[in-house]
């Protein structure tokens, strides 16, 4: 009978979920614990054997479908109680799916598979998780998604939680001055606004 040292061995089951397996022999009797290690770092999901090649933080922008906007309808499916990366992205393959994410801090187990791309959400930030696509990261939106669906997602949007970004100066809102054309006087320009993005 003899004793050996706990051994820690790395097991990749999968390109998202490591399990660190300890295995002790104690008097020819083994035990094994299992303790998972889950990441949502986009730079290490690797979702290209269900095809989607592209992955990057939902903070950089997540996927918004402005042709969707008044039609009733909705751009994107939603799984509740999905595990991990890998079954997020099976099930949106499974739906013809354009993109998808998974790992959002207010849903962590919520997957979102996109049926459509079309451009990227501009000022809502969404943060925790990854978003993964067939294509590359597409264009900012011209509006933010609050601004397409402010009615469809009333709750969402008004939501004080939900984090914007500080609107750029030299972006929203954009002045353009407008000179009454038949004064005799010296006018001042006036000023108007139109905003890009959302109602803050």
């Amino acid at each position: 009978s003899h004793t050996m040292d706990p051994m820690m061995i790395p097991v990749k089951l999968n390109v998202l979920t490591t399990l660190t397996v300890l295995i002790q022999a104690t008097n020819a009797q083994i035990k094994v614990n299992l303790f998972p290690e889950t990441t949502s770092n986009a730079n290490t999901v690797d979702l290209s054997a269900f095809g989607y090649y592209y992955t990057w933080p939902s903070e950089e922008g997540f996927f918004v479908a402005p042709s969707y906007s008044g039609t009733g309808q909705s751009s994107y499916t939603n799984f509740p109680n999905v595990d991990s990366f890998s079954d997020c992205a099976r099930k949106c393959l499974k739906i013809s799916a354009s993109g998808g994410s998974y790992g959002h801090t207010n849903s962590p187990q919520t997957c979102f598979c996109e049926k459509v791309i079309e451009c990227l959400e501009p000022l809502i930030i969404e943060k925790g998780a990854t978003i993964f696509s067939v294509a590359p990261k597409p264009r900012e939106c011209d509006h933010s998604y609050c601004d397409y669906f402010a009615e469809e997602e009333e709750e969402y949007c008004t939501d004080p939680n939900v984090k914007r970004k500080t609107i750029p100066p030299t972006h929203y809102p954009i002045l353009t001055p407008t000179i009454a054309p038949t004064s005799r006087h010296t006018v001042s320009p006036t000023f108007h606004s139109t905003f890009h993005g959302a109602s803050r």
